[in-house]
């Protein structure tokens, strides 16, 4: 741990790629309460914003100039939700800007464009909202791992799989895009 205003160097790798970079950042402090930090994703934008997912659901946008970053905290007052004692959230982005946060809990997929939090319930067009991971393909579709579904959003519509049509576990869906082109899809549980 260190005083707010000293430097934390972070090695980070992006999935799927091989280059090791660093990424300075300054200690600073938070605004507002957080019950537990405990980081459960860290991602960067392609407008080199860095988000936070916590533990219990609040999420945290870095940006600004690295020597002085600013930190805004969004929580379910501000449209997340992320139902569940300790819902394990992944964020991802998509090719038209947004951010996308989901939980392994009860929670909707949530969706921000830069200044509002929208939900989806995925439970509303036969999916899940427990929903375990997601990736991006490079086609730009959206791949959400659910609860025995696999669920792609492209062209702003949704798309629900299960199996037998596509070869999914029973249980917790894990989908992974790579940049070949190839979709990996994996579980955990029975199927």
């Amino acid at each position: 741990a260190g005083r707010p205003g000293t430097s934390v160097t972070f090695k980070v790798r992006q999935l799927g790629e091989s280059e090791i970079r660093d990424i300075t950042m300054v200690r600073g402090r938070v605004e507002g309460s957080l019950r537990n930090f405990w980081l459960f994703d860290v991602f960067e934008c392609s407008d080199r914003e860095i988000w936070f997912a916590t533990r219990t659901g609040e999420i945290i946008k870095m940006d600004g100039p690295r020597d002085a970053p600013r930190y805004t905290r969004y929580e379910s007052s501000d449209g997340l939700d992320m139902r569940g004692r300790r819902p394990r959230t992944e964020l991802t982005e998509t090719a038209d800007g947004y951010l996308w946060a989901t939980t392994a809990s009860e929670g909707g997929l949530n969706q921000f464009d830069n200044s509002r939090w929208t939900v989806s319930r995925l439970s509303d067009i036969g999916g899940s909202d427990q929903n375990q991971s997601m990736s991006v393909d490079r086609e730009g579709t959206l791949w959400v791992g659910g609860q025995g579904v696999l669920h792609a959003y492209r062209q702003g519509q949704w798309t629900v799989y299960r199996s037998p049509e596509v070869p999914i576990p029973d249980g917790t869906v894990i989908v992974h895009a790579d940049r070949k082109g190839g979709l990996w899809i994996g579980g955990i549980g029975r199927g």
